[in-house]
């Protein structure tokens, strides 16, 4: 795998199932690149002039990238990356380029590039290219945040490995964490006949994955599922007498139910989607209609919020009513992004909501369960799938004819207009999915980002006709999102959960291999 920083500054992928929360502890890394300093004499003088500028160049490039990483230390969501900005410094003599750039939640590279002329307009250049990691930003995640760059993702390719789920049983969703020096990955299954719903498997090795456990959840499905490094997993399933369940996983071997949560006052609320987010653990459902004399706005609603500082314990806290199916959640900062159903015209595939009662906003506390703002593409295809890092938002929608687009890049840097297609969208793509409509319609079934590399799992089947159920586009230029995979990486199986950890993406699918793991090779594959 090639990283655009000197590859010894990260460990292999997974070769020792380092924890991502280890990993942060005290992480900054900082890395100094010569690039057209060469000194050239030309005369005593001249050679004295170029070191003189030479060590106040690299003093300022210093002092530049020092302020830079400690102003990311104190206010780590108001570093925004993005376009770069330039000083003057030096008495004008030197101009400084600061770049920001976020490769995950809990990660940012800084980049400080000096540039100056010396004695017959001889150009000069120092670069400082700095890692950043936020341990809070990845408490925040359950440690469920990778800090490890992307690297070249033109040519994926799948271990062969031997598939550690029973055979029968359809993967539903996945979710990857690291503990104890271990990397597991927690998939949910359907319910096959008498088999389990929850497996762990060891990725320690990502070429030779270990189930060591698995649990049943009162003989139903699961659908999603998050977990944290604390050994905790939260999931949500086909139970409306219990649709919170949390497995404890201290003891991979033996996971065992912790505790479980009915969510109050809803009739019949599947769970479809579970998020965990500083101490809280918020559930969406399916739709519920909600008609009638005993109709509420307490009654009903597709979204639940539970405080989980003692897992063992949720409590539930409160409730909102999208009138949608909620499919995706990411929570940031006091705001809930929701990916929905698109309900009927106008059609509105994603709504925000704040969910933090202490939140500062123009109006603090008022605002608190109200949707402030939404966005709505043309077309009836619902959301299906939100990711964040930094001030973006990826949004994936159900499949679309050539005419509509159903990926977009989003511009979530707060105070968020009430309408997010107002100047928002930063960018969007037509990823030529198959099957569309009808009963057998696809969808971008998960998003995971890392760095500049956005990587979607789709339930295409039929990746020779366009599309596919891996995709990877590079976003470097949100306006223009590019198609990124070089080689005939081809798989018929439909993807329903992706996640990306340590420099490698692990997939549940539907049919045949549950549990596919996927790696950056150096070429394409006969």
């Amino acid at each position: 795998m090639r990283h655009p920083l000197p590859s010894t500054l990260y460990p292999k992928p997974c070769s020792s199932g380092i924890a991502t929360l280890e990993l942060l502890i005290a992480f900054a890394l900082a890395v100094t690149l010569l690039v057209g300093a060469t000194l050239v004499s030309f005369g005593g003088q001249s050679a004295s002039l170029d070191v003189a500028l030479g060590g106040q160049g690299m003093a300022t490039t210093t002092n530049f990238q020092q302020a830079s990483v400690l102003g990311a230390f104190t206010d780590w969501a108001g570093t925004i990356a993005g376009t770069p900005t330039i000083y003057k410094a030096g008495g004008d003599i030197y101009d400084v380029g600061s770049t920001t750039v976020d490769v995950s939640e809990c990660m940012k590279g800084i980049g400080i590039n000096t540039n100056w002329k010396s004695e017959k307009n001889r150009g000069q250049y120092l670069g400082l290219a700095t890692l950043v990691a936020s341990t809070s930003a990845a408490k925040k995640l359950g440690g469920d945040c990778s800090p490890i760059p992307p690297g070249d993702w033109s040519h994926p390719d799948s271990y062969n490995i031997s598939d550690p789920i029973p055979s029968g049983n359809q993967g539903t969703d996945l979710d990857t964490v690291g503990t104890s020096g271990k990397m597991y990955v927690l998939l949910t299954t359907n319910k096959n006949g008498g088999s389990d719903t929850l497996f762990v498997v060891d990725v320690t090795n990502p070429q030779a994955p270990l189930l060591k456990g698995s649990y049943s959840k009162d003989d139903k499905d699961l659908f999603a599922v998050d977990a944290i490094s604390t050994g905790f997993v939260f999931a949500v399933g086909a139970s409306t007498t219990a649709q919170l369940q949390i497995v404890d996983i201290s003891n991979p071997s033996n996971p065992i139910l912790s505790a479980k949560a009915v969510l109050p006052d809803i009739t019949n609320g599947i769970g479809r989607s579970v998020y965990y987010y500083d101490n809280k653990v918020y559930v969406g459902t399916q739709y519920v209609p909600c008609v009638g004399p005993g109709c509420t706005i307490f009654k009903n609603n597709e979204f639940h919020i539970f405080d989980v500082s003692n897992p063992s314990t949720p409590v539930w806290i409160d409730s909102i009513d999208v009138d949608r199916n909620v499919n995706s959640i990411v929570v940031r900062d006091g705001l809930a992004y929701l990916a929905t159903g698109a309900g009927s015209a106008p059609y509105t595939q994603l709504k925000v909501y704040d969910v933090d009662p202490f939140h500062v906003l123009p109006n603090p506390i008022t605002t608190y369960k109200q949707q402030i703002s939404s966005l709505s593409v043309s077309g009836s295809e619902a959301g299906t799938s939100v990711y964040s890092i930094g001030n973006r938002l990826y949004f994936g929608r159900g499949c679309v004819p050539s005419t509509r687009n159903d990926f977009y890049i989003l511009d979530i840097t707060p105070p968020l207009p009430s309408d997010l297609s107002t100047a928002r969208i930063l960018g969007s793509a037509f990823l030529d999915l198959k099957p569309c409509g009808g009963p057998n319609s696809v969808d971008v079934v998960d998003i995971a980002a890392q760095g500049n590399l956005v990587f979607i799992g789709s339930g295409d089947t039929n990746p020779n006709n366009g599309g596919g159920p891996f995709l990877v586009y590079d976003v470097s230029t949100p306006s223009s999102p590019q198609p990124v995979i070089a080689c005939s990486f081809n798989y018929s199986e439909k993807t329903t959960g992706l996640d990306y950890s340590e420099g490698l993406i692990f997939v549940s699918s539907e049919s045949n291999d549950a549990l596919r793991i996927i790696y950056p090779a150096l070429t394409c594959s006969p």
